[in-house]
């Protein structure tokens, strides 16, 4: 009765129980990875586990991390062959199991069928790597900050923007960034507490200059908003620095122009 229960359990549970023997033979599997790798479990029996790998050297990458790992190992992750073509991605928790005596008769463990949580794994790099490539090609800069203002993220122009600046990131953004009204040289509000205590709206600054320690300096047009999560908490700030540098020298210099008579000054 204890065995019937114990099979039953085996025979029903999603994973895919196994056993294979030194050589690397399959001596029990469980019906389970049909599903899995299209194969029933009596075709399976007798065959070599490796000839289901889509790259067989992995069997030897394998029996090393088991080894390495002291006999036990968990959520080792291989491609497996389906019986269509296709390429079925498992985790596989595996541990040597013995006789009586000790001494090492084969491999059992369970495989689990991970190929959904691959595919979206796959979309959300190549989503993250579009945004990524986004924010890298876009004129302006881009800085994110926790909420507590410090430094997550810059792309390349936000980094051109700080040039010089000593450990920017996890660094305050006011230290990076230090922004003065133009008029008053006054430094600018904290626009991430702004932000936050606006509860996340929408926020543009007044134009800031930036002095930079090499003497450069640069009229920037920032804009703050809050990153929410998927639940819709505040998780942060995103800070988009825009130059207005050559505009702001042009409308001075129309301004003066118009004002001013070209001969006498």
């Amino acid at each position: 009765r204890s065995e019937e229960w114990l099979g039953n359990i085996l025979e029903n549970m999603q994973d895919t129980f196994y056993r294979i023997n030194p050589e690397g033979e399959i001596i029990y599997i469980t019906p389970m990875v049909e599903r899995a790798v299209g194969y029933s479990a009596d075709e399976l029996i007798g065959t070599k586990m490796a000839d289901l790998y889509c790259n067989p050297s992995d069997r030897e990458l394998f029996l090393a991390e088991l080894e390495a790992s002291g006999g036990i190992l968990q959520n080792f992750t291989i491609s497996l062959r389906h019986r269509d073509g296709s390429t079925v991605f498992a985790s596989i928790n595996a541990h040597f199991y013995r006789d009586s005596e000790g001494r090492v008769l084969g491999v059992e463990g369970n495989a689990r069928d991970i190929s959904k949580l691959k595919e979206a794994e796959t979309a959300l790099s190549h989503q993250q790597q579009q945004l990524l490539a986004t924010l890298e090609s876009i004129t302006d800069g881009v800085i994110t900050t926790n909420t507590s203002g410090h430094i997550e993220y810059l792309n390349p122009v936000a980094e051109r923007l700080v040039e010089g600046v000593d450990e920017i990131m996890g660094s305050h953004y006011a230290r990076v960034l230090p922004l003065v009204d133009e008029g008053s040289g006054e430094a600018l509000d904290d626009l991430v507490e702004f932000t936050l205590r606006h509860e996340g709206s929408f926020v543009n600054a007044s134009n800031g200059l930036l002095k930079r320690a090499d003497g450069y300096e640069f009229v920037l047009k920032v804009s703050a908003s809050a990153m929410h999560d998927s639940e819709g908490h505040i998780i942060g700030v995103v800070l988009v620095l825009h130059d207005v540098t050559e505009t702001t020298e042009m409308n001075r210099r129309l301004n003066y122009q118009a004002s001013h008579d070209t001969l006498t000054g």
